[in-house]
C-alpha cells in the first residue's frame, strides 16, 4: 500500500494544500492559478518548476553539509522524476535531510528539512540510494523521463548517476527500484503531512 501514497500526496496538491513557489523573478513558463491567497480568488503566481529542479541536480556536496569521503562514492542527494502522463513529480532529497516536491503544472512542498519526521524518511531514501549505484550508469545529462517512466538521479562525490524504470513494472512489483521508490513514497507523506498543518 506504501507505494499509492504517491498518489495520494499529487491529489493533495492538484485540491490545493500547497506551498506556492515564490516568484522573485519572471520565468519562460506559463503562469498558473491557485487559491492559497487570504481572499479565497484565484491568484496568479509563475510556474518555476523547471528552474526549481535545475538548481536540485546542481547541488554539490558541501552546500548540503556532507563530508568528504575520500574515494568512495557516496550519494549526498537524490532527485526522482515520475511521468504520470499528465505532468511530472519531482521528489528532491539531500543527506542533510532537506526535502521537497515540485509538480512540473506549477505548486510542491517545500521546506521539509525543519520537521524531524521528514528528515528521518529522507535520511533513510538517500542511504538507500547508495545501493543503486551500480544499478545506474553515470551522466552529465538531466533529462526528464520518457512518458509513464520514472528517473532517478543519484547525486554523489563523484558526479551524477541515473537510471530510468517503467512506472508499471515499478507498480506491479516486478523492480530492482520498487524499493527506492517505496522510500521516497514515505518522504512524500510527511511532506502531505507539513503541507496540510501549513493549510
Amino acid at each position: 500500500m506504501a507505494i499509492y501514497i504517491i498518489i495520494a500526496v499529487i491529489l493533495v496538491v492538484v485540491t490545493g494544500f500547497f506551498f506556492a513557489f515564490p516568484s522573485p523573478k519572471k520565468t519562460l513558463q506559463k503562469p498558473i492559478f491557485t487559491t492559497t491567497n487570504q481572499g479565497g480568488e484565484p491568484e496568479e503566481i509563475e510556474n518555476r518548476y523547471y528552474d526549481l529542479r535545475k538548481m536540485a541536480l546542481k547541488i554539490t556536496p558541501d552546500l548540503v553539509g556532507a563530508q568528504s569521503t575520500g574515494r568512495a562514492t557516496k550519494v549526498f542527494g537524490i532527485v526522482m522524476d515520475w511521468d504520470t502522463g499528465e505532468g511530472t513529480v519531482t521528489v528532491v532529497a539531500f543527506r542533510n535531510g532537506d526535502a521537497s516536491m515540485y509538480v512540473s503544472s506549477g505548486g510542491g512542498i517545500i521546506g521539509g528539512a525543519q520537521y524531524r519526521k521528514v528528515r528521518k524518511a529522507v535520511r533513510s531514501f538517500v542511504e538507500l540510494g547508495q545501493d543503486y549505484i551500480g544499478k545506474a550508469k553515470k551522466t552529465t545529462t538531466t533529462l526528464l523521463p520518457d512518458r509513464h517512466n520514472v528517473g532517478f538521479y543519484l547525486l554523489t562525490n563523484k558526479g551524477t548517476f541515473h537510471a530510468q524504470e517503467e512506472w508499471k513494472a515499478i507498480e506491479y512489483g516486478n523492480s530492482d527500484w520498487r524499493p527506492l521508490f517505496q522510500e521516497a513514497s514515505k518522504v512524500l507523506e510527511r511532506l502531505r503531512q507539513i503541507s496540510e498543518k501549513k493549510s
